[in-house]
């Protein structure tokens, strides 16, 4: 990998942790969470993910959609890299091939 190449990864990865940050503070504090039937909702469809981009533990418990924080959405894919159990919790995220249905993005709890 030459240093342009490096360079423009690690801006990559260091917008999706920022996004993720965002996203946790946000929830964390009861911003725009989704309810517990949404979240299981979400979930259920990544686990069963159509397209096979989840990724799990190796004790089996889902994990993330592709590569660990690393939004691939610039390179040309689509996969977020996001910690799933953080990202269905919140309303204004969505998976990013559609497979959620749509909610609204106020808080409902």
């Amino acid at each position: 990998m030459n240093f342009a190449d490096a360079i423009a990864k690690a801006t990559r990865v260091g917008r999706a942790a920022a996004h993720a940050t965002k996203s946790v503070a946000k929830t964390s504090i009861g911003i725009g969470v989704a309810t517990d039937e949404q979240i299981a909702a979400r979930l259920a469809i990544c686990v069963a993910c159509p397209g096979r981009h989840a990724t799990f533990k190796q004790d089996g418990t889902l994990h993330t959609c592709g590569p660990m924080l690393e939004s691939l959405r610039e390179a040309g894919r689509k996969t977020c890299g996001c910690v799933l159990n953080k990202k269905a919790r919140d309303l204004a995220e969505d998976c990013p091939f559609g497979y959620w249905p749509t909610t609204p993005t106020e808080s409902t709890t």
